[in-house]
């Protein structure tokens, strides 16, 4: 079956005189079909970056500088802006970090979700108000009907990620962006919206490809992740393997940092240092002057990826499985 996204060697860099300042760096995935994909790492990894390629959503300081990226088989890195326009919200479509930052503050829920659909024409002016009703309803949207006459800011944090969800789903795309998307959400609505999520995943048999930092919500939800540190992914696998069995030490470390219940008071392990900035570090491997485990061969030969029992690592001295 031919994946819903297929990236491949995707590179960006920040706009200026450094060549090098790459803050995506030959980064290769697949999403398939009703598949849920994680891309985890620190802020400053390039995982949004790499959700905003996707839809060619990349602030003006930073160009894509190589690569390809395959959504239905379309090829988005070459596409005109009038195709993007169709392309985005029809083949795949995004949910935000902050809903009130991405939805308009002077229409009202109902004006905004019409609009998308009299854009891509899946509706007209006289059934959208019934189609948007169905939408809200589709994302549970409590008293949908009232709800779609008001505006963002008279509606609660959840109830917007809700909307912005609907708006989202609305001309019904193969795969779902999902960016931080529990963020701002206390944790009890963060466990309703990802549930939501993985509902709709199920009753549309889309895709998702979940951004995030939260190791715990990815155990819970996805079928594979891909690890990312400075600008590459170091480390893909199923869930259960990756979580269980990390094979590289980055991975390990991250989930070192998670709160373990069983030594409640304890001090909590980090990993030490920071991120590198794009460009800083022209040979070896990225994670190097942070790694427990590296050697020479690490500072001055990058790591190429390989592929061993299903799990795609990119490390010079891979933790061994147990």
């Amino acid at each position: 079956m031919n994946p819903v996204l297929s990236i491949s060697d995707l590179r960006a860099r920040l706009r200026g005189p450094d060549p090098h300042a790459f803050v995506i760096d030959g980064l290769s995935l697949q999403v398939g079909r009703g598949e849920v994909v994680a891309l985890v790492g620190e802020s400053g990894s390039g995982k949004t970056m790499t959700a905003y390629s996707v839809l060619r959503l990349l602030p003006s300081a930073i160009q894509l500088v190589g690569g390809e990226i395959l959504l239905g088989g379309q090829d988005v890195v070459g596409m005109e802006a009038r195709q993007l326009r169709e392309v985005r919200g029809t083949l795949a479509s995004i949910i935000f970090q902050e809903p009130m930052t991405s939805l308009n503050p002077l229409m009202t829920i109902e004006r905004q979700i019409a609009e998308m659909l009299l854009t891509h024409g899946k509706t007209t002016r006289q059934t959208a108000p019934a189609r948007v009703i169905e939408l809200l309803e589709l994302v549970r949207m409590p008293d949908a009907r009232t709800r779609a006459r008001q505006y963002p800011h008279s509606l609660s944090g959840g109830l917007r990620q809700r909307a912005m969800i609907a708006l989202a789903l609305a001309c019904e795309p193969q795969i779902l962006i999902a960016d931080e998307p529990t963020t701002a959400l206390d944790v009890t609505i963060q466990q309703q919206v990802m549930k939501l999520l993985l509902d709709l995943r199920d009753q549309l048999g889309m895709a998702i490809l979940l951004i995030t930092h939260d190791l715990g919500v990815v155990a819970e939800v996805a079928d594979r992740v891909a690890v990312m540190y400075a600008g590459r992914i170091v480390e893909e696998g199923p869930v259960v393997d990756l979580l269980e069995a990390p094979r590289h030490p980055y991975t390990a470390g991250l989930l070192a940092c998670l709160p373990d219940v069983a030594e409640a008071g304890g001090r909590l392990v980090e990993i030490p240092g920071l991120p590198p900035k794009p460009g800083s570090i022209r040979e070896g491997c990225r994670f190097a002057p942070r790694c427990p485990s590296a050697t020479d061969l690490c500072t001055r030969v990058s790591p190429e990826t390989r592929i061993e029992a299903g799990r795609a690592i990119a490390c010079h001295h891979p933790r061994m499985p147990a």
